[in-house]
């Protein structure tokens, strides 16, 4: 029996690791138990705080605690993590949650699973992991969950069944749940050392609340292509059916990443065409987009990061554009010490909204970070 808070606790952690140890495969002794725990101090300033706000200092403080357990075939983990954020010019404190869990698993030599989720609330929506999502002074609720199970066929062919589910909901008055909902089925063959050719079929479901309002149906072709040693180019096109009470088109779906990873440096530029839901509405989307990410390892002390992106978008199944965004950020990372690190971050955000709210934003964020990270 348990009992008390620390008592539970160990109880709990308990009770996950004879859950784990009890599934196929499980090793007791080649298991390791890490537990998890951090917290950050960071001072910011943005030109225009949530998006109308103002100009604003904030101040804010993000403990983190988790737990992963691991083995040669498994890794599981979890964490959750809260800020603490103040409002220097309000003179009020804000609370964001976020939770994630991340689940890898060899159930046989032939099969994998794999599977993530996160559940995050923010008064902010600009500090969502997402591009795309609405930019204004409201709060909001979010979560995406997303599942594999791949099938070795051979040593050449494999299969793989996926699911992607993501939501949104801003926490305003009236304001639905918009979620979209999308299973896939990929095929793919190793045509040579370098290359693999496959066929995908994949399928979206919309809804607003409760009710479906809007549906796709996306076949494609889809390549990846190993240009040199650590350089790799991703591809997928194919046509795309939408269905809603208002109409119906049929599309090009398009999808390209390059991606580069060695030497300190890890890469990538992507590109694309596609129906998107959970952007703040609960709305269908048609979305435009080209990204790019870069972090590089300068020393074993020093990290330089950086990302762009670009978007345009508008209501399904009419091609108006709506929205027109883009986010540039930039930063340098000092760990000057084992479990400690000193961040210095700017981002510039925008976005041009030309329907009948004729929202127009930008937004420039200053932040420095301290940040502590147990061993």
């Amino acid at each position: 029996m348990c009992s008390g808070p620390a008592t539970r606790s160990t109880c709990l952690s308990g009770a996950l690791a004879v859950l784990l140890f009890a599934l196929p495969g499980t090793s007791l002794a080649a298991t390791r138990h890490e537990p998890q725990l951090g917290v950050g101090a960071e001072m910011r300033y943005d030109s225009d705080a949530l998006a109308g706000g103002g100009a604003e200092l904030m101040t804010k403080l993000s403990p983190r605690v988790g737990y992963r357990l691991r083995n040669p075939r498994r890794e599981v983990e979890v964490g959750y993590g809260v800020d603490l954020v103040h409002h220097a010019e309000a003179g009020n404190v804000g609370v964001d949650h976020r939770g994630q869990l991340t689940y890898r698993d060899r159930l046989t030599r032939r099969l994998t699973l794999s599977i993530d989720a996160a559940l995050f609330r923010v008064e902010d929506t600009a500090t969502l992991p997402r591009f795309g999502v609405a930019q204004m002074r409201s709060g909001a609720l979010w979560a995406l969950a997303r599942g594999s199970a791949r099938l070795a066929l051979s040593r050449t062919e494999s299969l793989e069944a996926g699911y992607r589910g993501e939501a949104t909901r801003l926490l305003r008055a009236g304001e639905p749940l918009g979620a979209v909902h999308a299973p896939s089925l990929r095929y793919s063959s190793l045509v040579s050392r370098r290359l693999e050719l496959g066929v995908s079929y994949r399928y979206q479901l919309f809804s607003s609340g409760s009710a479906r309002f809007a549906d796709t149906h996306a076949p494609g072709a889809t390549l990846r292509y190993r240009v040199a040693r650590h350089t790799f180019f991703l591809a997928e096109a194919g046509p795309m059916f939408f269905r809603s009470k208002d109409g119906s088109a049929l599309e090009a779906r398009l999808r390209a990443e390059l991606q580069y990873a060695a030497r300190g440096v890890d890469a990538g530029l992507s590109a694309g065409r596609d129906y998107v839901g959970s952007a703040g509405g609960a709305t269908a989307l048609w979305a435009d987009y080209v990204q790019s990410a870069l972090t590089w390892r300068l020393a074993e002390a020093f990290m330089l990061y950086g990302a762009a992106g670009l978007f345009r978008n508008g209501i399904a199944p009419a091609r108006p554009t709506d929205i027109l965004g883009y986010g540039l950020s930039a930063g340098l990372e000092w760990r000057f010490a084992r479990s400690l690190a000193a961040n210095l971050g700017l981002d510039r955000l925008g976005q041009i909204d030309r329907s009948d709210q004729g929202l127009t934003m930008a937004r420039n964020i200053l932040s420095l970070r301290l940040s502590y990270r147990m061993q």
